[in-house]
């Protein structure tokens, strides 16, 4: 136990630690208790909780498999919904409910009508160990637990912040390139008004996902830059392209009628 005092420990470890000593130790304990002495320790719902914060008011149970003869807590809700029916009793260690021994009412073998609960004492010099340990050990599994959830948090909103920010800058990237060729790209065909109203549409969309995300609070400074360009960028696009598309029949005619250089007016004809 020295060694797992110094860090953190791992289930199997936890697992290990209660089977072997529960069947050595727990017959002894519950042997100090008159009414107690003649229980199965197999028949004994073992749940182990630590607390999941620094001021010691919220606590979890460890999400352990049973194991031989010894139940281990699981916090899969229909499990712990109809699980207390298949044990006769409950042993609680850790937590607000540490020490606490359970003759479960809802048993079809116990003849109480009425949850029985003894409080066992954690203290005393004998049983100081057993708890003891098994606190420990549970609440150094769920420090383990909590370091790799942080350390998967911070790896998992790395990736999700790249991915987020290396999409706006591709659709930067293509409207900006849109942005210097888009009198190239549309025409003033049937084919071009079906591209020019889809280019129109995913703008709008790009736009009010752009709002979303910049109404967010507590936004990423430097996402919240490049969404801000990126919204000025194809509110601009946007802006050009309904203008040239509105317009560029007016200045046709207005070519047509002035005469203009005859290259001039053949190329923007053919291209319209």
């Amino acid at each position: 136990m020295n060694k797992q005092k110094q860090g953190y420990i791992s289930r199997d470890e936890l697992i290990d630690y209660i089977d072997i000593n529960s069947y050595t130790m727990l017959p002894e304990i519950l042997g100090n208790y008159e009414e107690l002495r003649e229980i199965n320790i197999e028949d004994i719902k073992i749940l182990c909780y630590y607390w999941i914060d620094d001021e010691r008011t919220i606590q979890e149970s460890v999400n352990l498999d049973s194991y031989y003869g010894i139940s281990m807590s699981d916090q899969d809700d229909d499990f712990v919904d109809w699980v207390p029916s298949l044990y006769r009793y409950t042993l609680n260690i850790g937590g607000k409910k540490h020490g606490e021994f359970i003759i479960n009412a809802e048993h079809p073998n116990n003849d109480n009508t009425s949850d029985i609960v003894y409080q066992l004492d954690p203290d005393s010099t004998y049983e100081y160990t057993y708890f003891k340990e098994i606190a420990e050990m549970s609440q150094r599994y769920y420090d383990k637990v909590k370091k790799q959830k942080i350390k998967y948090k911070i790896e998992d909103m790395y990736i999700k912040k790249c991915i987020r920010n290396h999409r706006i800058e591709l659709i930067t990237e293509v409207y900006r390139k849109v942005a210097s060729n888009y009198s190239l790209i549309l025409s003033y065909n049937k084919q071009g008004n079906q591209l020019y109203d889809v280019m129109i549409r995913q703008s709008k969309i790009l736009l009010d996902q752009a709002t979303q995300e910049l109404n967010k609070p507590d936004t990423d400074p430097e996402y919240s830059r490049i969404c801000t360009e990126l919204y000025d960028l194809i509110t601009m696009v946007k802006s050009d392209m309904s203008e040239w598309y509105e317009n560029i029949d007016k200045y046709i005619c207005r070519i047509a009628i002035d005469n203009a250089v005859g290259d001039v007016g053949v190329h923007i004809l053919t291209f319209v």
